[in-house]
């Protein structure tokens, strides 16, 4: 789900089929993670036909999964110094 908000955050709106192929995941599996995203309120959608269009809903996750993100890689550089995640 990391992964998904950060092609987001870089790419902007997404389809499914280009978040799946951005990720290198089954677009099934892209979806059920989107819908659950989506129900908790971290994607928003949007429906243009029969395309289904996702976008972060809050720039604030970005900004939490990045302090998330740089503690982890603080915590294995401690573990493995050198190591560069």
């Amino acid at each position: 789900r990391m992964k998904i908000l950060w092609v987001l955050r870089v790419k902007g709106e997404c389809r499914v089929g280009e978040l799946a192929e951005e990720i290198g995941i089954a677009a099934q599996n892209i979806s059920q993670h989107l819908r659950l995203m989506h129900d908790r309120g971290a994607v928003s959608k949007r429906k243009s036909g029969r395309e289904v269009y996702y976008t972060v809903a809050n720039e604030n996750f970005i900004k939490g999964a990045g302090l998330i993100r740089k503690g982890v890689n603080e915590e294995i550089n401690k573990k493995s110094p050198g190591l560069n995640q």
